[in-house]
């Protein structure tokens, strides 16, 4: 690689090659540290109620795929 990079016109040697890249790693390797592992949603956390509310919104709309099933098998 640092024969290739020479070639194109920028001088450099396999051992500072090695050392920019042990350093740029490194500088990666921290930055990942520093990070959460977690993402913060960008939306406004909800209230434990108005997730109940949703799960019961949810349970109360009828089954589409189900009902059209029992359809198809009412009609014959």
């Amino acid at each position: 690689m640092a024969e290739s990079i020479t070639e194109s016109g920028v001088k450099i040697s396999t051992a500072t090659l090695k050392q920019y890249h042990t350093e740029y790693r490194r500088s990666l390797n921290q930055e990942a540290e520093e990070i959460p592992n977690t993402v913060n949603s960008i939306l406004p956390p909800k209230l434990p109620e108005e997730i109940k509310q949703e799960v019961r919104n949810e349970t109360d709309k009828p089954d589409r795929k189900r009902s059209a099933v029992d359809k198809l098998f009412a009609s014959k």
